[in-house]
């Protein structure tokens, strides 16, 4: 059946207000099976004295208080459109409304024109951010933007050794998971897209953020910008390996140009060329990496760890509510100095390193010493620790930087791509694929999934 028009819908919301606030996000999943969203926003902020109604009634699909509170709702529906291009497919999104029209105010601009409600810089960073991920849909092979990876020796004999940085520049050691943290990190890094061609990749350091792999006078290290070329020094274009089993990766401004290691250093290498590093002896398999296996450090957001922390809700309207367990499970609620001190012991929780993983993080209730947050069946739950692989895998979150703009968000180690989210009170572990009113549906995951750690209500 086709989309309704516009004004179709508009009309049959008016006669079910239950949902409008659904409309904000247009049932994205839906539609996104469609190959494209017909009509999605429409949030109202009011502007007295810059509006005009024929009848002195005024409608939105949903009603914000300020322009910070738009701000950040539009930004994160558009980081929602992201998501579900990148993981549903979905190809284009038509929203609502550009403008206030008669008795509307869901636009970004009030009728009369005089008053822009949304912060420019704002929306020209989450749209850019759009326009970078569509174009890198097109990179080959394709690697998933915000995940850690670890770039892993392919030569037969050395398959132990792993490219890290050490004083800057980078070199290729023998480790492995039960490594130190120091070279573990060193041999990490946050995939995001080509700093100078986003359909290439930029691979930013976990243990210095704002340090990326790149190339100068040959060699590979790590910098933060140094203006200059630096962009196009450190973007890598993805390409399948030049030797059977892995990925290499050529320089975006120098092409035929690739990450290898020779003789524990990595280059800038080209087979043939001039310098020793360029012999062409093992250069197929030496510029092929194995990037499938989970990264040495999986976290790419560092937490200070055996201190209590509560984590508080960073979604729009619902900033003044904690995750907190109750009967076993765990919901958000309202916390403040006035509270109970249950709630607060409730709502504050130990940080540990990962039950299954050290490079990320599990949660012990502070008042049921010996209990985590762990999820089971989606939901997530305090549950004691039984000892089993199970439900240390289902206790342990990587941290990275939080997917809605703002804070952290938490990935399951043994569900990708799923979240800690909270949904209608409830905490859940949610990945976006779902539909109308489940936890799982794609509507506000990035805020919802997104959370700040704050000062413990029970110290």
């Amino acid at each position: 059946m086709p989309l309704k028009s516009p004004w179709t819908r508009r009309t049959w919301l008016r006669a079910h207000p239950d949902e409008r606030r659904d409309h904000a996000a247009a049932s994205l999943h839906t539609r996104s099976a469609r190959i494209h969203d017909g009509e999605f926003g429409g949030i109202g902020l009011r502007n007295p004295g810059h509006e005009y109604s024929p009848n002195g009634q005024f409608f939105a699909y949903e009603q914000v208080s300020s322009r910070e509170q738009l701000n950040d709702r539009y930004t994160g529906m558009v980081r929602d459109v992201q998501r579900l291009m990148t993981t549903k497919g979905l190809s284009a999104y038509v929203y609502t409304e550009i403008t206030d029209v008669e008795g509307e105010y869901n636009g970004l601009f009030t009728y009369d024109r005089r008053v822009q409600k949304v912060d420019t810089n704002q929306l020209r960073q989450a749209h850019g951010a759009l326009i970078a991920a569509s174009r890198n849909l097109n990179a080959s092979p394709a690697l998933t933007l915000g995940h850690v990876r670890s770039f892993k020796v392919t030569t037969p004999g050395h398959t132990d050794r792993y490219l890290r940085h050490a004083n800057s520049l980078a070199r290729t050691d023998v480790l492995t998971t039960a490594s130190g943290d120091g070279p573990r990190q060193d041999a990490s890094f946050r995939t995001v897209t080509g700093l100078a061609d986003p359909r290439c990749y930029s691979f930013e350091s976990v243990n210095f953020p704002g340090r990326y792999l790149r190339h100068a006078d040959n060699r590979v290290r790590i910098d933060a910008d140094t203006g200059g070329s630096f962009a196009a020094d450190a973007t890598w274009c993805s390409r399948p390996g030049l030797a059977a089993g892995g990925t290499s990766f050529e320089s975006k401004n120098y092409p035929g140009h690739y990450l290898r290691h020779y003789s524990d250093n990595v280059y800038l290498a080209r087979s043939g060329g001039p310098n020793a590093w360029d012999t062409a002896t093992s250069f197929t398999v030496d510029a092929t990496w194995n990037l499938s296996e989970p990264a040495l450090w999986r976290s790419s957001v560092h937490l200070p760890t055996d201190v209590r922390r509560s984590l508080r809700v960073t979604t729009w309207g619902f900033t003044n509510r904690y995750l907190r367990h109750s009967d076993s499970l765990a919901y958000t609620e309202v916390v403040d100095s006035g509270s109970s001190a249950l709630l607060k012991q409730d709502a504050t929780y130990t940080v540990r390193r990962g039950l299954a993983g050290s490079s990320c993080y599990s949660f012990e209730s502070v008042n049921y010493p010996g209990q985590f947050l762990r999820h089971a069946d989606s939901r997530v739950r305090n549950s004691p620790d039984d000892g089993s692989a199970l439900f240390r895998q289902d206790a342990t979150f990587c941290a990275r930087p939080g997917v809605g703009g703002k804070g952290v968000t938490f990935e399951s180690i043994n569900i990708p791509g799923s979240f800690l989210r909270h949904f209608e009170s409830g905490v859940h572990i949610a990945s976006g694929g779902g539909s109308g009113s489940s936890a799982d549906r794609p509507q506000t995951l990035g805020a919802d999934s997104s959370w700040e750690l704050v000062a413990p209500w029970a110290p």
